[in-house]
This record gives structure tokens, sequence and C-alpha cells, in this order.
């Protein structure tokens, strides 16, 4: 018999249960956690089904194989709106910690968070636009409008315009008498103004639709818009790289009608993968 014959369908829904077979829309199972539990096992032909209307968070694995007869296909079934694999996590737990900020443990690292689905803005200094420099060498940056208490700077996060056509970041590693000490970029500016700005301290969280990640107390603290209590709104962190990871050299797949959303490195990573087809999806 054609391999295809064999193929199998898996249903996946917000209803579902993961000690269910998976196998037919009355018994889908409710994860991607489910799905992936059997990533080396998908025969050519097989489905990974997602019910319409439904939020999936997490990151689909496959390391099997389709053929060119019969791909692996990812997809879905029912009607309404394309069912979304989100890359982010809901941030619950929320208590005051000062003025309008308020924090909330978060055990994952967050590369971005979203309120009711808007991106928010990282801490930093300024708030918009750019700071110039005076001076700088390899691992040293001058400017004389830092005037702040030595150490103040200390584990902030750099963002340098190093030439024209880019950026790089730096991690600050002391900060006295105006000089930021921070990890090389390999390009030093020297007196080009190019500008740079400063962001990821508490201390410069100081106003509506910033945030900052405590990574050693696992703490993320926000200020939402509006002023609001981020406990009655859609807080959301994106720590997932990838909505679907396509193993190495896995090949023959097809991807269609899935909403990727979240993921901060990209909705599909193809590692040596080749005869994919994506189409219909946002």
């Amino acid at each position: 018999l054609p391999a295809s014959a064999e193929a199998v369908t898996y249903y996946i829904s917000p209803s579902g249960n993961d000690s269910n077979n998976g196998t037919s829309q009355s018994t889908p199972w409710r994860t991607i956690d489910r799905a992936n539990q059997i990533s080396f096992n998908y025969l050519p032909g097989d489905k990974i089904l997602f019910q319409r209307g439904g939020e999936y968070r997490g990151k689909l694995l496959i390391n099997s194989n389709g053929n060119a007869n019969a791909y692996i296909e990812v997809g879905a079934y029912g009607t309404g709106a394309q069912p979304i694999i989100s890359g982010s996590v809901a941030v619950t737990g929320w208590t005051l910690h000062s003025g309008n900020i308020w924090k909330a443990p978060l055990s994952q690292v967050p590369k971005h968070i979203y309120v009711n689905g808007a991106l928010q803005t990282l801490a930093r200094f300024p708030n918009s636009g750019w700071l110039r420099v005076d001076n700088s060498a390899a691992t040293t940056l001058q400017d004389a409008e830092l005037t702040q208490a030595s150490g103040y700077w200390t584990g902030a996060t750099a963002v340098i315009r190093t030439t024209n056509w880019s950026y790089d970041t730096a991690y600050v590693s002391g900060f006295s008498n105006a000089t930021l000490t921070h990890t090389s970029t390999g390009n030093p500016l020297g007196t080009q103004q190019w500008g740079y700005f400063l962001r990821n301290k508490l201390a410069i969280l100081d106003q509506a639709g910033e945030w900052f990640y405590d990574r050693a107390a696992g703490m993320l603290y926000l200020w939402c818009p509006n002023n609001a209590n981020p406990s009655t709104q859609l807080v959301e962190a994106s720590v997932l790289d990838y909505g679907l990871y396509l193993s190495w050299q896995r090949n023959h797949f097809r991807v269609s009608e899935i909403h990727f959303r979240h993921h901060h490195t990209a909705s599909l990573r193809l590692s040596g993968t080749y005869n994919l087809e994506a189409f219909n999806c946002t």
C-alpha cells in the first residue's frame, strides 16, 4: 500500500484533552506539547490540524519526514478565524511595586511585552531619540550629559549606532565620571555623532507603556498604558523563538491557514529543510 494509506490526521482543540487519542474531531488533543510528544513518529501524509478560532501557546516541533507523494501537513479545521499558534505566555499575579509600576513573576526571559495586543517599549533613556557621544574607544563611551552617580548605568544595555547603516548592543559593565564601560562593539565611534541610547534598567522605567525584566529575580515590571492595572488587561510576554520548527534535514511539508504570533525570531524555522510549501498563513 502507498504510505499515504497509513496516514493519520491529528486534531487539536481548545476544548480537547491530551489524554484523548487525538485522531478525530470528537477526541482532539488540547495542546501543542501533546503533539510534540510524537514529533519523531509522524508519517508521510499525516496531518496536524488546529481548530479554527482557538489559540495555542507553544512551538510545534516536527522531527519526521514526508515524501514527494505525501507531505506532512499543518493546517486548520472547522469554521471561523485562523487558529493562532502563539509564542507568548499570559502574565498574571500582578502586585503594585510603586506609583504606576506593577510587577509579576515570570520565569521565562521575555523578548517583547504586549498589552491587549499592543507592543510595549523596553524601558529606555532618553524616552525617544538618541544621545550623542563626545568620545569613545572599543569598550568605553563618554558623554558629558550622563551626570548620574557612579554605578548608576551598570547592568544596562547600550544601543549604539556604530556606523551610519547599523547599530549594536553592548552590556554596560561600569559607569563613572560620564564614562560608560561596556562590552566591545568591535567598531569604536571615536567622535562620530551617530548616537546611542540606554535601556533595560528599572530606574528608567518612567512612563506608561514601558517595561523592565529583572533576570536575577525572575520579575517583570510594567507601567501599563493609561495607568491601567495590568490585572485587568491581557499582558503577554514573548518567550519562544519559533512557531514551527522543522528539524535538521527533514523534508516535504505543507503549512497553511495558521496565524503565527509573538514568536520573537521566526514563525517558520527551516533547519536544512527543503520542499516546504507555506501559504495562506498570517
